[in-house]
């Protein structure tokens, strides 16, 4: 929420918390507050405390208004804008804040908020110069958002001024032109296509709020408004099906289905929708009379510089009957209703991410929040009321959009199982059981599922088994180990595993598992290093003994390479090439390395950066870098996080390059297996390096030109001197050295994708060649890369 001290804890001199989340009478506290009265009579009077907790309660009362719709709703409006009129002049400030943040963030109370300004309106104390203020103060707020394209915030607020229509706050009219200003950038036919879709998304998205009263009170500006909806819609091309999606063949044009849903609405005289509580109707008469207020106003054609875009969230049906309809537990898929309960969920998981509990909270919140009579929970059986929708399971398939939303999820994966942490405290009976189903259905989908999607869901599941003692029924999965090893969910199950392992330790995630999926799962072992010279009976055993000794023992980097040198000779003497030498010498000196940095991290790294030259030494060449990941792997081949993280050191130190490393993932060993998560996460890693690496040379680049710009202006103001002609050519200098950089990591950029774009399309070349045309279909290794292939050309499309 963007009201003032939220989520701060504030201490008195004697040491007491007030305000924060958890003060008792912060609207985020906890408890009863039962014994309030008591406690306040031990406590000494402060005055500075009566006012913060004065000013608490009375944020508290407007943030929970409408938290629940009960009969007394009415009644709850009519004495909250009663203590509004008698606070305002007291705290007026909080009161703004409060209400900016509560009508661009809290999508579901929109009526609510609607219809307590119109009752504070329809008052009209004072001549209304208070609620002249707080609407100045809102129009204020809303022109910001516009301003830092804050979408999502904007089309709440939108939401809420429809609202303030339906009360007669502001003129249908005023409404109508201030929408048209949002379509503004429709009218240019070349304009960038996710703009406009952006407008027509929030003008849309406001309608079934307020078209009604609009249809009533404005008929001729609301009727050219969706003329030029139309208009748009109609030259608008459809997407592109290829458009990715969770499933196969389930890509749909959520804007057009919502344009088309709206023409429904319209057709049917914009009947009111069950999902939307209507208080405007309670004082129709009060409001009649009362003054209407200006909003403000939106420059249509400076909206054509906007850099940032929303679109609505794809609807995941996860909850459906075997024909492919809607389950009876949810509003259709297809229909307005779901579509808006969709919207609202998704707005709140996105606008109150920084604060789980929060968002949890607020979640639960937009059930109760929501007519009562359409939300229950389910009986003890299978069957739903007809009329009857549970709330979890909309919950979880909203989520779960955002999670698999593609290319990117809407929010860091580490998010959501933190967030249904929260959601199972609050419904302890409805939720649990909703998220089983929702991951019991997806397994069996797996099959149909985006590549990137299955890896987000292993990885959220391992989190979310890790928050609850890595408790599942596995057993009720082990007939899917029947079938071929990279089948997904056998990757699935071994994937989630392997997570569990990394945020636990083997043996207790071996003792939760049945034992025939732990022996086909599981390694034998808890992941350990792999020297490779560990047996005795090795020809090199005791070379590499030596090496190790001296490791420990930090001799010098000269001594080494004389070891080392001394081995070189000794291979010679059996025949070995000049060649084979330096790469036995090689393999064995980085096993070496890597065993005595085992013990941790710190080790590891501390014996690198003592050896750093030898390693780059044996690293000067593409075959040299090449060879080091593959030792890496090898030592490391049982704990892929360990492999992981020392890959990601080796480019640091820059001993291995980009390019080896795409080169190493597309070895013939590893594309063996293409299902292993941690391959590709290496190669997204790397990837990422390189383009952060080009964003920082040029990010240093436009800086420095930046200053050059500056300097150069104040000394053209100035008499040119020696020192002023010596500071102009220092900064040229660099700046030429900035550019040559960026030309560098650029080339870099090239070479390392260029690499990656060839070994896809060679393995897949090589995979379509071999396998039979009657298999293709079930053909997982070219599954797993194609999937992946396509992965990597979304995440870097350039």
């Amino acid at each position: 929420m963007g009201y003032r001290g939220r989520g701060r804890r504030q201490y008195d001199n004697g040491g007491n918390r007030r305000g924060g989340h958890r003060d008792r009478h912060h609207p985020y506290g906890q408890g009863s507050g039962q014994n309030y009265h008591k406690r306040k009579q031990q406590r000494r009077y402060s005055p500075e405390r009566e006012e913060d907790n004065t000013q608490d309660r009375l944020r508290g009362l407007i943030i929970k208004i409408g938290d629940k719709i009960t009969a007394d709703l009415q009644s709850n409006l009519l004495k909250m804008r009663n203590i509004l009129e008698t606070d305002y002049d007291n705290y007026s400030t909080m009161i703004e804040e409060t209400l900016q943040a509560c009508v661009s963030e809290l999508s579901v109370k929109a009526p609510i908020y609607g219809a307590l300004i119109g009752l504070l309106n329809s008052h009209n104390v004072d001549g209304g110069s208070n609620l002249a203020k707080l609407m100045d103060a809102l129009s204020r707020h809303f022109s910001k958002l516009v301003i830092d394209e804050d979408w999502t915030r904007v089309k709440i607020m939108l939401r809420f001024y429809g609202e303030a229509v339906n009360n007669n706050v502001i003129s249908p009219s005023d409404y109508c032109e201030l929408l048209a200003d949002f379509l503004t950038p429709l009218a240019n036919a070349n304009e960038y296509r996710p703009l406009c879709d952006t407008m027509v998304y929030l003008v849309l998205s406001s309608l079934p709020w307020c078209g009604k009263t609009l249809a009533e009170r404005a008929s001729a500006e609301f009727s050219s408004l969706l003329a030029t909806i139309d208009s748009y819609m109609g030259k608008r091309q459809t997407t592109d099906l290829s458009t990715p999606s969770v499933f196969k063949e389930e890509y749909q044009d959520l804007l057009l289905h919502m344009w088309q849903s709206i023409q429904a609405l319209r057709s049917k005289g914009w009947e009111d929708l069950k999902v939307l509580v209507r208080p405007h109707k309670w004082f129709i008469e009060e409001n009649q009379g009362a003054s209407q207020h200006k909003l403000p106003k939106v420059d249509g054609q400076g909206l054509e510089s906007t850099t940032k875009f929303i679109q609505p969230l794809p609807i995941l049906k996860i909850f459906t009957e075997e024909d492919g309809k809607t389950t009876r537990s949810l509003p259709d898929h297809d229909s307005l209703e779901y579509f808006l309960l969709h919207d609202m969920i998704a707005d709140t998981s996105l606008l109150f991410e920084s604060n789980r509990k929060e968002s949890a909270k607020f979640l639960i919140n937009i059930a109760t929040g929501c007519p009562a009579s359409i939300f229950t929970k389910p009986d003890d059986g299978d069957d739903y009321g007809m009329s009857l929708w549970v709330f979890a399971e909309l919950l979880m398939e909203t989520l779960m959009s955002q999670m698999l939303h593609l290319p990117k999820p809407c929010c860091p994966t580490v998010y959501f199982p933190a967030l249904m942490i929260e959601l199972v405290r609050l419904d302890k009976e409805e939720f649990p059981r909703a998220l089983g189903r929702t991951v019991k259905t997806l397994f069996d989908r797996l099959p149909t599922m985006d590549v990137a999607c299955i890896e987000r869901l292993w990885t959220w599941f391992a989190m979310h088994l890790s928050n609850f003692g890595f408790q599942w029924d596995w057993a009720a999965w082990e007939s899917a180990l029947t079938k071929d090893p990279m089948h997904p969910q056998v990757c699935f199950m071994r994937e989630t595993l392997e997570k569990e392992i990394r945020l636990s330790y083997f043996d207790r995630i071996k003792n939760s598992l049945p034992s025939d999926l732990a022996t086909s799962l599981l390694p034998s072992q808890a992941p350990a290093p792999q020297f490779a010279y560990a047996d005795k009976a090795h020809e090199l055993h005791d070379a590499a003994t030596k090496v190790v000794q001296a490791l420990k023992n930090k001799v010098a980097v000269d001594d080494v390479q004389a070891i080392l040198n001394s081995i070189k000779q000794d291979l010679a003497t059996k025949g070995y090439t000049a060649g084979k030498q330096d790469a036995v010498a090689q393999e064995l000196f980085i096993q070496c390395l890597l065993l005595v940095g085992c013990k941790s991290f710190s080790h590891v790294l501390n014996v690198i950066e003592r050896y750093i030259d030898v390693l780059r030494l044996f690293n000067q060449s593409s075959d040299g870098k090449v060879r080091t990941m593959e030792v890496i792997a090898a030592f490391w081949k049982q704990n892929s996080q360990f492999l992981a993280i020392l890959v990601d050191k080796f480019l640091n130190y820059r001993i291995v390059d980009p390019t080896s490393v795409v080169v190493w993932v597309f070895d013939s060993a590893l594309m063996h297996n293409p299902s292993r998560a941690f391959i590709w996460d290496i190669l997204k890693s790397t990837l990422d390096k390189v383009v952060s690496r080009v964003d920082q040379v040029e990010a240093k680049l436009d800086s420095f030109k930046d200053v050059h710009q500056e300097n150069q202006t104040q000394r053209m103001g100035q008499p040119e001197t020696e020192e002023s002609r010596a500071m102009a050519q220092q900064e040229l200098d660099t700046l030429h050295i900035v550019e040559s950089s960026l030309n560098t990591v650029r080339q870099e950029r090239q070479e390392v994708f260029l690499t990656m774009h060839r070994k896809f399309e060679s393995s897949l070349q090589t995979l379509l060649a071999s396998a039979p045309a009657e298999n293709l279909e079930d053909d997982w290794t070219r599954w797993w890369i194609n999937g992946r292939f396509k992965e990597m050309q979304r995440l870097y499309p350039s």
